[in-house]
């Protein structure tokens, strides 16, 4: 077995590496933060609208909000907030406010339900 030399420093700078990519800390707020792409739309399990490819749901870092969903002839503009897993939807019209509580947050997958229905997205950003 043929031993590499590696120095002191190298093997600090490989640990400092480490341990700080391990420490970055990214908050679910950040995490849904960006542009989603509405995949399913479902209610009780059973597909209530079929999505398309340009239906999305944006959420700015400045706390605004749109969507479009095609078949639905929506296209919603507000405020959004995020609290204990749960995403809330403040619309600018009408005067209304929904709450969707976080099933899955992931780097690339979005889903959240409100009542009997789901919203499953996917990172567009």
């Amino acid at each position: 077995m043929k031993l590499i030399n590696v120095s002191k420093y190298t093997l600090l700078a490989l640990f400092a590496l480490v341990f700080f990519n391990a420490c970055v800390h990214v908050s679910e707020r950040d995490r849904v933060t960006g542009r989603w792409q509405y995949m399913q739309i479902l209610k009780a399990d059973s597909i209530f609208i079929a999505a398309v490819e340009t239906d999305f749901l944006e959420l700015s870092a400045d706390s605004t909000f749109r969507y479009e969903i095609l078949l639905a002839n929506k296209k919603m503009t507000g405020k959004w907030g995020y609290n204990k897993h749960r995403l809330e939807l403040k619309y600018d019209e009408p005067d209304t406010t929904r709450y969707f509580d976080v099933e899955i947050i992931s780097d690339k997958d979005f889903i959240i339900t409100e009542n009997d229905m789901k919203f499953v997205l996917k990172r567009q950003d």
